[in-house]
């Protein structure tokens, strides 16, 4: 008996000797030890740190469950903008490294030339010529690190606007806060869309598995509690992804291609 207690005892001291290895520091292991996965609604946000909160709904079809993302995002905090590279488009990943990112998504539909299929203003400038019938689509703006999304319904574009970035999208899930997607399709995909409420939080919206309908989508996102007015699509399938490296969160669900264009949430100075 005395034999295997102390055989016990030598391997719980080498198995911590071990562990801490791999890192710097007790209080670092405990940390790590003590992340959280993210709840599933009803038990409420995972609040991150005070910019940035997570959650996870689940969603039922007839054949397959899923989990549709959805991270809150404090207006102020973060420097935000538009990237855009036509000649050298990059998986998600890659841009979250070479931009050196906090948040990384990926952003508007393009051909097959990387062009941008819609609008697309970066730093002011304009790529490309096309433009989306501004009646049924929106516009991701940002402007002086302040995000929102523009109903181009009612608020049209106009040749020789001065905008520092806007990314023109479609469809609406949610528009003036009510359904705006009266039919579904059937079709299913991977998808990423972009949100806002009444209270001046901004929100990503991520599903990774090609198992639920815009229309599915838009059901689930109209029974949570967040109270939204707005929220867009944007590129989805192959396409689609989130990166996000916080301090206690890491996400890497890489877009399947390279995408050209990109929204991106720094870490201000």
């Amino acid at each position: 008996m005395r034999k295997f207690i102390a055989l016990v005892v030598l391997f719980l001291v080498g198995f911590g000797v071990f562990t801490l290895s791999h890192y710097e520091s007790v209080g670092e292991m405990v940390d790590d030890l003590i992340i959280p996965i993210m709840p599933v609604f009803g038990d409420g946000w995972y609040e991150v740190d005070d910019s940035l909160a997570t959650m996870e709904i689940k969603y039922e079809t007839e054949t397959v469950d899923g989990t549709i993302e959805i991270y809150r995002i404090t207006p102020g905090r973060y420097e935000i903008s538009l990237e855009n590279d036509i000649e050298s488009p990059h998986y998600l990943a890659d841009w979250a490294e070479n931009l050196d990112a906090a948040i990384v998504i990926n952003g508007g539909y393009f051909h097959e030339d990387y062009t941008p299929s819609g609008y697309l203003k970066v730093d002011f400038n304009r790529i490309g010529e096309r433009l989306f019938d501004q009646q049924r689509s929106g516009l991701l703006l940002i402007e002086d690190d302040q995000i929102s999304i523009r109903d181009l319904s009612k608020d049209p574009l106009v040749t020789g606007e001065e905008l520092e970035y806007g990314l023109q999208s479609y469809p609406f899930f949610i528009q003036d806060s009510v359904r705006a997607i009266t039919a579904d399709s059937g079709k299913l995909g991977r998808r990423t869309a972009v949100g806002t409420d009444h209270d001046g939080y901004f929100y990503i919206i991520i599903v990774d598995d090609f198992n639920i309908t815009l229309y599915a989508l838009m059901e689930a996102l109209i029974d949570t509690d967040i109270d939204f007015e707005y929220v867009l699509n944007l590129d989805g399938g192959p396409s689609s992804g989130i990166i996000v490296h916080r301090s206690r969160i890491n996400v890497e669900e890489d877009s399947i291609v390279r995408v050209p264009n990109v929204v991106v949430f720094s870490e201000k100075n």
